[in-house]
């Protein structure tokens, strides 16, 4: 399922020249609901690491070491060129770097590793909070009644004009915090999956598959409400939460040595990696005019930059995994 969300935020970030009222750009655009893919299945993974070992230095050392080493290389380059070009100075390169300038200056380049981040740090105590010591009345507050009162909070506060909020401020709360139920249900799902809870899976796929064609309808009819980004969004919390589980069906079904399968799982396995490389090599393909073929056909432009990501994110990892072995290794 990593897989999958990653081709569909890779999607997302393609770039193709299509008017914004066409259908295309309309599911193009949608397909960010990528993110929200990733954040419930990392909330899952969340959930499975920390119930067995609940050591908090192993757990915070073990997640930011899977994002730090590999960020940090990348965007170092990638925001020295980027500033320069910009006629940025010093100290916004710093900002950029270490993503502050998220908050202060609506900088979403790599707005995704801020959200990882806090959610890896709060992790710890939303567990403690709701996993040590569960009974049925507090579950359900964390399953239906806490993410409800979030979102009310969450589009309250972007729907009006509250006082604190510049264009900056507005832009950062919303992109965290939509993200936040979605990220509370995946937890709630790795304590379903590890703790074999029983239900009626083929009443819960055709519940999900219901919930998908009203978002899918909800999102292309595009009118009133929804036609708006910030309530868009509140909608791909139950379609990645559905998505996930429909489509984890029809993985299960498929046979491991499947293409498909196997594709996906490849995919998954530098998710990350993909993300930060992926429109980077895009836009140095598009701005460089390098082959100048490939720009004159999108698609074919599109696979090659996947292409060439793959190949450096294969290369990339290698390394990375090679250095923090080695780091580790020399402590012995």
């Amino acid at each position: 399922m990593f897989g999958i969300a990653c081709i569909f935020i890779l999607f997302f970030h393609s770039r193709f020249a299509v008017g914004q009222d066409t259908t295309f750009y309309l599911i193009k655009k949608n397909f960010q609901f990528g993110v929200d893919i990733f954040l419930f299945l990392s909330g899952i993974g969340l959930y499975y690491s920390y119930s067995k070992n609940h050591n908090l230095k192993e757990f915070y050392k073990k997640r930011f070491l899977r994002i730090i080493p590999i960020y940090l290389p990348i965007c170092l380059i990638w925001f020295a060129f980027y500033d320069k070009v910009m006629g940025r100075g010093l100290l916004d390169y710093f900002a950029d770097v270490t993503l502050i300038s998220f908050f202060t200056e609506n900088n979403i380049v790599e707005w995704f590793i801020v959200v990882i981040l806090i959610f890896y740090l709060l992790f710890p105590f939303i567990y403690k909070l709701f996993f040590i010591k569960i009974n049925s009345k507090v579950f359900l507050l964390y399953l239906i009644i806490l993410p409800i009162i979030l979102s009310i909070f969450i589009y309250y506060f972007l729907y009006n004009d509250i006082y604190f909020f510049n264009e900056n401020n507005r832009r950062w709360f919303e992109m965290i915090f939509s993200r936040v139920p979605v990220f509370l249900f995946g937890c709630a799902a790795g304590y379903f999956v590890k703790n074999n809870f029983k239900t009626n899976y083929v009443r819960i796929i055709t519940y999900s598959i219901f919930v998908i064609i009203l978002c899918v309808a909800l999102l292309y009819c595009e009118s009133g409400i929804f036609g708006q980004l910030k309530f868009r969004r509140c909608l791909y919390a139950p379609l990645s939460i559905a998505f996930c589980i429909v489509f984890s069906a029809v993985l299960d079904s498929l046979d491991n040595n499947c293409f498909i399968k196997k594709f996906f799982e490849y995919i998954g396995n530098y998710t990350l990696e993909t993300y930060l490389i992926y429109e980077k090599v895009e836009l140095i393909f598009i701005n460089k005019n390098l082959i100048p073929y490939i720009n004159k056909n999108e698609i074919v432009r599109v696979i090659i930059s996947l292409f060439v990501t793959l190949i450096i994110s294969e290369i990339y990892k290698y390394l990375c995994d090679l250095f923090l072995k080695r780091k580790e290794l020399s402590k012995v």
